[in-house]
């Protein structure tokens, strides 16, 4: 196979891997939001719930916030593949076209870099919450799962940018 069906192949896994993530976050985020509301305004006996059995909808909270944060992340991966990241365009009106290329090639160059050094910082801050043992407070699920999404993006978020790079 060349390498450049190698390249495709792994630029559409990579691409499915993303748009899984991003549905699953953001609908796992919806349904737990509405499902909460609309269960919490069609209980009668909700102050039952909260005062005598003290079961609250805090988890719900808590799911909601962690399925967006994998959300936001693999949405930033996803960014970098469609090139529609953060970019510095002031300054190419003011230089020649011929210079372009050497300017985006920077930039790619600066956003992995960028990526490596947070990819190996978020490995620590995984490690030291994965060895603290911490829970997190509602749903009692090991926080350094929650930790994992950051280096987890990052890794896709250095291919797609280094794919982008070998595209230009």
């Amino acid at each position: 196979m060349s390498f450049q069906k190698q390249k495709t192949n792994l630029s559409q896994t990579i691409s499915a891997i993303e748009d899984f993530f991003i549905l699953f976050g953001l609908s796992l985020s919806i349904l737990t939001i509405i499902s909460t509301i609309v269960i919490r305004q069609l209980s009668v006996y909700d102050w039952i719930w909260n005062f005598e059995f003290l079961v609250h909808n805090s988890w719900a909270y808590e799911l909601a916030i962690y399925s967006m944060l994998l959300s936001t992340f693999f949405g930033i991966s996803k960014a970098y593949r469609k090139k529609s990241h953060i970019t510095l365009d002031i300054f190419q009106s003011y230089i020649e076209k011929k210079f372009h290329i050497k300017i985006d090639f920077i930039q790619y160059i600066v956003l992995v870099l960028f990526n490596i050094f947070l990819l190996f910082l978020s490995i620590y801050w995984t490690n030291f919450v994965f060895n603290s043992g911490q829970l997190s407070p509602d749903l009692s699920i090991p926080m350094w799962i929650v930790y994992a999404i950051l280096p987890l993006t990052c890794v896709f978020s250095i291919f797609n940018l280094i794919l982008n790079l070998l595209n230009k």
